[in-house]
């Protein structure tokens, strides 16, 4: 499954935060949008996860979002 944290204005911000399974997101570029993506993010692999573990990345990847819309923000004004 391809996990899309958010959509952004181009260009892409220079990190590359980790995704839910400690790999490095991805910037998917389309004309001056960019869409921050996890590819192959293994659903099976998710509901194997122990509750605290699973909440602990649903918490991460809220956070995650939270830094793309003050990069976001940044890049506006």
């Amino acid at each position: 499954m391809l996990y899309t944290f958010v959509i952004l204005l181009a260009p892409a911000p220079d990190d590359l935060p980790l995704g839910i399974f400690g790999k490095p997101i991805q910037y998917l570029q389309c004309d001056r949008l960019i869409a921050a993506i996890e590819p192959d993010v293994d659903i099976e692999a998710l509901k194997l996860l122990p509750e605290q573990s699973l909440m602990q990345a649903i918490v991460n990847q809220n956070l995650k979002i939270c830094q793309f819309s003050f990069l976001t923000i940044g890049l506006v004004k």
